[in-house]
């Protein structure tokens, strides 16, 4: 007998199929496909984006480590590569930010952040928020390969880091 199990990678993928359809949808040019458009690199598959920082997080987040990892097509469903300067966040913190409700496009979705090294003074990138980090820990974040390497080489793996909401 087959049976259909709900999980957290289920409705992630089902929110994103629905928002890219949705985002294909309300293009000026709905009968359009992939194919044909020719979207930029780092283009909004959700919409509703607060345009204020959240109230909670506030300041410098201190103590958290970064990776990087080989975008694609994230959580939020926008199509990243490895030359965008973009982050995934943890889920502990993509899944509770205020205003998802698990199902729906998530508000932190193209939320810009600033990465800093705690390793290297002064080194700092900002990046946007278009995937949730599912196996990340509490506090990690994983980073494009190009946004990485404005903090660290590669070679470093995992580094330590604080991050705040970008202005």
């Amino acid at each position: 007998m087959f049976m259909f199990r709900t999980s957290s990678f289920n409705l992630v993928l089902l929110a994103t199929l629905f928002c890219v359809l949705e985002h294909v949808a309300s293009s000026p040019n709905s009968t359009s496909t992939f194919e044909d458009s020719a979207a930029p690199a780092v283009t909004t598959a959700c919409t509703g984006v607060s345009p204020d920082p959240p109230d909670f997080l506030e300041g410098e987040q201190i103590g958290w480590n970064a990776g990087f990892y080989a975008p694609g097509l994230g959580a939020c469903g926008i199509v990243n590569t490895d030359t965008d300067f973009i982050v995934a966040m943890t889920h502990i913190v993509f899944d509770a930010y205020p205003g998802y409700d698990g199902v729906d496009c998530n508000p932190i979705c193209n939320r810009p952040i600033v990465v800093t090294s705690r390793i290297v003074q002064g080194k700092s990138v900002e990046v946007t928020v278009t995937d949730d980090c599912v196996a990340c820990g509490n506090n990690e974040i994983q980073l494009s390969p190009a946004a990485f390497e404005q903090l660290a080489d590669e070679s470093e793996g995992l580094i330590d880091v604080s991050w705040s909401w970008a202005n």
